[in-house]
């Protein structure tokens, strides 16, 4: 599981690791204490987790939680959290991607001790219109649909044969981005 530090403090909102409350920022005005709304926050309507958080005067910082929804897992600035997918299929969430439920951990997986093979069936995420990053490390050579899908950079593949790429895509509508490939190709990450 990852460490938490507690309590944490994000553009003036106190989150206090122990039984994540979240409160506002306070000051005292002529001796009387004033909460100063500097934020607007957004929480999960099921788990009631902290989803997003916006200074008023700046950009969405979106959280995506797993574990249970125990601990958040990604972090993403300029963002919604429904726009937001990452996973490393080690944890009970899928990180808004859709997969099937098989991971697998018969080979050295990039992070963690699990990977997703793509022959078993595709990974995908929703879009709506706007740009992205997609980042991920393949075994192998996956096939990348949905909008129009820039390569960024790719790396030499490491010592076990993981090769880091990095994509921008634009969906000019809202697409289904796809990840797929035969049975020898694997995602991590």
């Amino acid at each position: 599981m990852p460490n938490i530090a507690a309590p944490f403090i994000a553009t003036d909102v106190i989150v206090k690791a122990d039984n994540w409350t979240v409160a506002p920022a306070s000051r005292e005005v002529f001796g009387r204490e004033v909460v100063v709304n500097k934020v607007d926050v957004g929480y999960d309507a099921s788990t009631k987790n902290l989803n997003r958080v916006q200074a008023l005067d700046n950009v969405n910082t979106a959280y995506l939680w797993a574990y249970n929804n125990s601990y958040p897992v990604a972090k993403a600035v300029n963002a919604l959290a429904a726009d937001v997918a990452a996973t490393s299929f080690e944890s009970d969430g899928k990180g808004n991607w859709s997969y099937n439920e098989s991971t697998y951990n018969d080979a050295a997986a990039k992070t963690g001790a699990y990977y997703y093979k793509l022959g078993g069936a595709n990974i995908s995420k929703s879009l709506t219109p706007g740009k992205y990053k997609l980042e991920y490390w393949a075994k192998g050579t996956p096939i990348v649909t949905g909008g129009n899908i820039v390569t960024i950079r790719t790396l030499p593949p490491d010592a076990n044969g993981w090769i880091f790429h990095e994509k921008e895509v634009t969906a000019s509508t809202s697409t289904l981005l796809t990840l797929s490939g035969s049975s020898e190709v694997c995602v991590d990450e």
